[in-house]
């Protein structure tokens, strides 16, 4: 039986993806590239991929889960650490696509917020924040009187008066969720504003930046060569791979992806005007997913 999604479109798992020679080619160019900008050798780098792919192949025959011997092989290597270090830089990205959108004193609430590295960064440069999470992801320095941290159930109504916030941001975090039109609606309901950053497929070439097309040549040559269905297992591949990876086979990966053209009709379906749309491409090293960027307004 054909599994759907939070959309209704096909969902495709693990075991869908390693059938299918242009994905599998296109896995091994990201590997490439994503472990060279993490600072891995060559022969490192080789080993990484040689046992990526084979161990992937096995286990997602047989189960969602990766093999522990490939998780050790990437914790020999260093390589979560310096995925991780990598994502301090997020902050700052984030706040380059808000800063056209801000004012002072803007209130603005972080939903999912992870390890809180974007809420950490606006609440250095002097936004009133709050952080929200279903997992206690807290990073050590975020104090709580400092800058307010919520952990809710997954599903719950989150503990905010209905319009309680100016903005409120969703940047990578729908389609980590189980039902990501009910956190859609939550963040309708706290804010009229709500930017948004989420993974894409069915983009073209005209749709990304020149400079991150340069940038990533042969990963964007490989990816256009795919179709549109193909596009979303290499999604389903990566998000499940890196969050599986990092959080050592404990993580929540229900894949409710959708393409550019989807999530605006999404949004406009519950009650957006889209103010800004911006396909960014691949913005971040240590995520090699292709981004938009969307502002929305109610």
């Amino acid at each position: 039986m054909v599994k759907v999604d939070a959309f209704g479109e096909r969902k495709y798992g693990p075991k869908d993806i390693f059938t299918d020679k242009k994905v599998v080619f296109l896995i091994e160019i990201m590997l490439k590239r994503w472990l060279s900008d993490l600072k891995i050798n060559s022969e490192g780098r080789e080993s990484l991929i040689k046992h990526t792919i084979e161990s992937c192949k096995r286990s997602t025959q047989k189960s969602d889960h990766l093999e522990d011997s490939l998780i050790e092989h990437y914790e020999e290597q260093r390589v979560l650490q310096r995925m991780f270090e990598d994502l301090n830089g997020r902050g700052e990205m984030i706040y380059t696509y808000l800063k056209p959108h801000l004012r002072n004193g803007v209130r603005i609430l972080d939903i999912g917020t992870g390890p809180g590295i974007i809420a950490k960064a606006l609440h250095d440069k002097h936004f009133p924040v709050t952080a929200q999470d279903i997992g206690d992801f807290r990073l050590a320095d975020l104090k709580t009187d400092e800058l307010p941290f919520y952990i809710t159930k997954d599903g719950e109504i989150l503990p905010f008066n209905d319009s309680a916030f100016d903005l409120a941001l969703l940047v990578t975090v729908l389609h980590h969720s189980k039902n990501p039109l009910q956190v859609l609606g939550e963040a309708k309901r706290l804010s009229h504003r709500v930017a948004i950053l989420e993974s894409v497929y069915g983009v073209t070439p005209r749709d990304i930046p020149p400079e991150n097309l340069r940038m990533y040549k042969p990963f964007y040559a490989a990816y256009f060569n795919l179709g549109i269905e193909q596009q979303k297992k290499y999604s389903t591949f990566l998000d499940w791979f890196l969050n599986m990876l990092s959080f050592k086979n404990k993580a929540q990966v229900p894949c409710n992806y959708n393409s550019s053209t989807g999530w605006e009709k999404v949004f406009r379906q519950h009650g957006f005007e889209i103010e800004q749309r911006r396909i960014v491409g691949v913005d971040q090293k240590s995520t090699p997913e292709i981004h938009a960027f969307y502002m929305l307004k109610s």
